[in-house]
């Protein structure tokens, strides 16, 4: 479904990179002065069973709540961030082999309420919710995709060229595999990467700005043309012979079904058949005068050979 996956358009994303950046930056934090500042980690229910994730979403709530393009006009975090806050939750609970169905319910449970000057208690709390496995493999593959993104625009030296590079093939190449998972129904999915796509050319439709990332080293992602070719190109053989067979035998039965309609639903037909019911009863008449005529014959042989033998016997007599 579409509201899965719309936080990573509906927001600008880069202030959600920004700080998921500074968070996997070693020692950023040194003090756990954030740890219990908005989730509750020393509840019972929590404490013990997530590996410290705890931690590390408060820590990721406190990052947020200091960059502005993160938050509304009154401070409070804006939707998409509350949800990409529930998304970041369930990966990383899945991630260290936990319960996550059971566990973000107590996050919910758990949101404090003396901080309300970046989140709404209800607000984040309603936001709070277990993703199933489909759909968060799927959002996964945006949230690399966004992630490669950032890395590429957050470049500060021209000297790294080489690096915008390999972030723009990495891009490229997990586009690539999205498409592939949404390439029969998947709208949600779908709608979500046009977005990205969207939001991807406009590198190398324009010129970076001077010190980052030059844009004749962006890759341009795979056009929906070469995305249906090579997925047709991997589909089996059987799959393809299924397909050449119902290509033959698709004309044929057309054909057939059109004479069908022709001999009993047109004028032209219903005369035709007429027709040749009509010769089917002269030859039939023919077959039947022929039949008696031979039939005649033979009749009529018998009796006049009857009639000799008779006439020699009375002769000899």
């Amino acid at each position: 479904m579409i509201k899965f996956y719309k936080f990573f358009s509906t927001e600008d994303p880069l202030c959600i990179y920004k700080a998921i950046n500074d968070l996997n930056t070693a020692n950023v934090y040194d003090s756990t002065s954030y740890d219990n500042k908005f989730i509750d980690c020393n509840n019972t229910s929590i404490q013990g069973n997530d590996n410290g994730v705890c931690q590390k979403f408060n820590k990721l709530i406190s990052l947020l709540r200091h960059i502005d393009s993160c938050s509304e006009t009154n401070k409070l975090f804006k939707n998409g961030v509350c949800e990409y806050l529930n998304f970041w939750l369930n990966q990383e609970l899945k991630s260290n082999n936990k319960n996550a169905s059971v566990l973000v319910k107590k996050y919910s449970e758990n949101v404090k309420t003396e901080n309300e000057l970046c989140f709404n208690k209800k607000k984040l709390a309603d936001k709070l919710h277990y993703i199933d496995d489909s759909n968060l493999k799927e959002m996964k593959l945006l949230n690399e995709l966004y992630t490669y993104y950032y890395e590429i625009i957050s470049k500060q030296t021209s000297d790294e060229n080489s690096s915008c590079s390999e972030y723009s093939q990495n891009c490229a190449r997990q586009y690539k595999i999205a498409r592939y998972v949404c390439i029969d129904n998947n709208y949600g999915l779908y709608s979500a990467l046009m977005d990205f796509k969207n939001t991807y050319e406009k590198l190398y439709e324009k010129d970076l700005n001077t010190g980052k990332c030059n844009s004749a080293n962006i890759i341009k992602l795979p056009s929906e043309y070469d995305i249906l070719r090579i997925s047709l190109n991997g589909l089996n053989k059987l799959t393809l012979k299924t397909m050449m067979s119902a290509a033959l035998l698709g004309p044929i039965i057309v054909f057939f079904l059109l004479l069908i309609y022709f001999f009993m639903f047109t004028p032209l037909g219903t005369y035709v058949c007429v027709k040749e019911r009509r010769k089917k009863k002269v030859f039939g008449n023919r077959d039947d005068n022929m039949q008696e005529t031979l039939s005649d014959l033979y009749h009529n042989g018998i009796r006049s050979a009857n009639r000799k033998r008779l006439n020699i016997s009375y002769n000899t007599s």
